[in-house]
C-alpha cells in the first residue's frame, strides 16, 4: 500500500470511544500500525474486529494516560514493532 500512513506506527488513546474508534479504524484502513489504548479492554475485541482485513493492523493495550509509567509502557510497545513512533492521537477524555 502506498500513501503517507502506510506502515506508520501510531498510538491512539481513548480508542474504544466514538472519536477514538473512528480514528483507529481510519488509520488502519490507510495502512498504519495502530496501538490502541483505553482505560479498560471493554470494546477492544470489537475495535480489532472492525480493522480486520485492513491493510494496517490494530493492537490493544489498556492504559491510563494520566499515569506517566503507563504512557512509557505504551510508547515502548508501539516502538517495539516498527522501531519508531510516527504519531500519537489523544482522543482520551474525561466526562464531567
Amino acid at each position: 500500500m502506498s500513501g503517507e500512513l502506510a506502515e506508520r506506527s501510531v498510538v491512539v488513546t481513548g480508542a474504544t470511544g466514538g472519536m477514538g474508534r473512528a480514528i483507529t479504524s481510519t488509520l488502519a484502513a490507510a495502512g498504519a500500525h495502530v496501538l490502541a489504548t483505553d482505560l479498560t479492554d471493554a470494546g477492544a475485541d470489537a475495535l480489532i474486529a472492525e480493522a480486520d482485513g485492513s491493510p494496517g493492523t490494530v493492537r490493544f493495550e489498556p492504559a491510563d494516560v494520566a499515569d506517566g509509567e503507563q504512557v512509557a509502557r505504551i510508547v515502548a510497545a508501539a516502538t517495539a514493532r516498527t522501531g519508531r513512533l510516527d504519531a500519537a492521537v489523544n482522543a482520551a477524555a474525561i466526562e464531567f
